[in-house]
C-alpha cells in the first residue's frame, strides 16, 4: 500500500496493486507525515474505477485534484461605466 499524488475532491488516493482507496485525509502535512506502514488506517471506499476513468477521460495520471461531478457557481456582473 502507498500513498499518491492524486486527490478527489481535496482527499488524498491510496494505491495497493492498481486498486485505488480514498482516504480520509484531506491535509497536505498530515499527508506528508504519515508512513506507509500506517496508512491502512486512514484507508476509505474502494474508488478505482471512478479514479481510471477520470485519468482516462482527461489523460492526467499524478500530481492532480479531480472535482467531477462539482456543480459549478457562476456570478454575472454587468460592467457599466466609462465617462
Amino acid at each position: 500500500m502507498k500513498k499518491t499524488n492524486i486527490r478527489l475532491k481535496n482527499y488524498y488516493i491510496i494505491e495497493d496493486k492498481k486498486t485505488y482507496f480514498l482516504s480520509s485525509i484531506n491535509d497536505l502535512n498530515k499527508w506528508k507525515n504519515v508512513n506507509d506502514e500506517d496508512i491502512e488506517s486512514y484507508k476509505e471506499e474502494d474508488i478505482t474505477e471512478k479514479i481510471n476513468t477520470l485519468m482516462k477521460k482527461y489523460k492526467i495520471y499524478s500530481s492532480v485534484n479531480f472535482f467531477e461531478g462539482e456543480e459549478k457557481k457562476t456570478i454575472n456582473i454587468s460592467q457599466k461605466g466609462g465617462g
